[in-house]
């Protein structure tokens, strides 16, 4: 989808008009996941309404949906939950308070940021408010709470851990990510976005390369071997993306876009060769 955006940063250069159009291709763009496009939109809007409790609340969601900036949503949801409605209307520019859902978005993000108690707090407030029938959600909350006190233990007794880049033999300019490995540490399988099956040409609607299925190779000095592409049996020119490895090696789980809505399928090692993915049931 295209949206055609006409927004200024200075309060004075907007009408009500003006603020309900960028607010519902806002929302409109943050339902079709371009949260990076939602996010620049709401910025705006929140420089024009800084005390719009739901326009908060719409920045510190997408925050929440970055790679990298989750913690930067704890300020504008700190603001958004100073002024909910339990009578919230979605997708309603005129609304100005926040659904009570921003209590459990700041307790992720506060969880996120460490910040434990505060959010175990948090996630008992939201559980006090869903109708007890609700026993999936409040079943989710309650494991939430636990990770919180699960995390307040665990940082008492901190790990030494060093991060360490598994340089160009690996990585390329294009996101990789969901790696996967044996349990002997010699073969490491990746997804990529870099330039793969069907060359240059193969891309998305976005630009982006479509996902693929790439392998290493542990060598004998303890680097690892240029990747390489798995066989066409499992990448097409559709999205392959790695989920899970069996420990021996022989047995691959993995995403495809099936083209209907994407499913989990399993691919078995015969020798060398990597047979036909068949989807799980």
């Amino acid at each position: 989808s295209t949206f055609s955006l006409s927004i200024s940063a200075h309060a004075q250069d907007f009408d009500k008009k003006q603020f309900a159009d960028n607010f519902t291709q806002g929302r409109l763009m943050t339902e079709e996941q371009f949260y990076d496009t939602a996010l620049s939109t709401f910025l705006v809007l929140n420089k024009w309404q800084p005390t719009n409790s739901n326009v908060s609340y719409q920045v510190g969601y997408l925050y929440l949906q970055s790679a990298t900036e989750k913690t930067k949503a704890i300020p504008f949801l700190e603001a958004a939950v100073q002024n909910m409605s339990k009578k919230y209307i979605p997708d309603e520019p005129l609304e100005k308070k926040a659904p009570e859902l921003a209590l459990f978005y700041l307790a992720q993000a506060y969880h996120l940021d460490y910040r434990f108690k505060e959010a175990a707090d948090l996630f008992e407030r939201y559980k006090a408010l869903i109708p007890k029938k609700l026993v999936e959600i409040i079943k989710d909350i309650e494991h939430r709470i636990g990770w919180c006190y699960n995390g307040i233990e665990f940082i008492k007794t901190p790990l030494k851990c060093s991060i360490e880049n598994l340089g160009d033999s690996i990585n390329s300019s294009y996101p990789e990510y969901s790696p996967v490995i044996t349990a002997d540490e010699t073969t490491l399988m990746f997804t990529s976005r870099r330039k793969g099956t069907g060359g240059s040409d193969n891309r998305t609607l976005d630009g982006s390369f479509y996902e693929d299925v790439w392998q290493s190779n542990k060598l004998p000095d303890g680097k690892w071997g240029e990747a390489h592409l798995l066989s066409k049996a499992i990448n097409t020119y559709e999205h392959e993306a790695t989920i899970g490895l069996s420990a021996n090696g022989q047995k691959l789980f993995l995403y495809k876009d099936d083209q209907v809505n994407g499913g989990i399928y399993e691919s078995d090692l015969n020798g060398d060769d990597w047979q036909t993915p068949e989807k799980i049931g």
